[in-house]
């Protein structure tokens, strides 16, 4: 450079879809907040075409020039690669998520297959479904899944469990089905020592490895029969912290939520 004049190297690309393309290459969030960190000064300079002072520029789309200085070319939108940034991050991420989170999924019905076949090789046909007792004879649970099963719209099945046989005959009986969705539902009340801040204290509890295990098998079991009958399958808490608890340690496979028990007040719970 002499004083007064500006070299360059001149690119020619069309600047958002390059954004778009680079951001579209991120296949997890380190790879996402490397791209983002890439496009990250376009946040914080000026939206006026004009020299700026900044420790990092986006090389590749401004002007190097004397004294440190970048020059945004006039012909800029800056207001709209900003935009542009922000979508692909957020529309990036929530595509990561959702692989992640079938990744998840697979996993768990592959480790469901195990548990409930123990070896044997599927076998083809169509599931059988029956409506049978509410077993346990645990009133406070019954309650609680007739309660979900009317929030859930599940009139027609409301008092009983809904019993599905796959072909290899393997059968598990969901507390509540909705006939209208195809959604089975399998509720749980006082599982509190499963809950995201009590899980810690509770583990040199004498039963809590059993029933942890129990439960961790009763969900994989009733995966596999949902998966393999066709059926949207989901668990219901009536505590939040024990939903949160559970949501994390299975990954939220299947999906979990949360319903405060009839007559209880609901709690904050994100």
């Amino acid at each position: 450079s002499t004083f007064g004049r500006i070299s360059y190297t001149k690119y020619q690309f069309h600047i958002l879809d390059k954004i778009t393309f680079d951001f579209s290459l991120a296949n997890n969030e380190t790879q996402l907040i490397q791209v983002f960190n890439k496009y990250k000064n376009w946040l914080v300079i000026p939206t006026s075409p004009k020299a700026c002072r900044i420790d990092d520029p986006p090389f590749d789309m401004s002007l190097y020039g004397q004294y440190g200085m970048y020059f945004i070319p006039a012909e800029l939108n800056v207001h709209e690669i900003r935009k542009t940034i922000s979508n692909e991050l957020q529309n990036r991420l929530k595509i990561i998520k959702q692989v992640q989170y079938q990744l998840e999924v697979s996993k768990a019905l592959a480790e469901a297959e195990e548990v409930a076949l123990k070896g044997r090789e599927r076998v083809q046909g169509a599931c059988s479904v029956k409506l049978v007792g509410r077993k346990g004879a645990n009133s406070t649970h019954d309650t609680f899944a007739q309660y979900v099963a009317l929030i859930k719209g599940a009139f027609l099945t409301a008092g009983a469990e809904t019993q599905f046989t796959t072909p290899e005959g393997i059968s598990y009986s969901f507390d509540v089905f909705n006939t209208q969705t195809n959604t089975a539902y399998e509720v749980k009340t006082n599982h509190s020592w499963a809950g995201e801040t009590l899980i810690a204290g509770t583990m040199y509890w004498p039963k809590f490895i059993e029933r942890a295990v129990d439960l961790d098998l009763q969900r994989l079991k009733g995966l596999y029969v949902a998966n393999r009958c066709g059926l949207d399958y989901r668990y219901v808490f009536d505590s939040c912290a024990t939903m949160l608890g559970m949501r994390k340690q299975w990954s939220n496979v299947p999906p979990v939520e949360y319903i405060p028990y009839p007559g209880k007040p609901k709690e904050n719970c994100s």
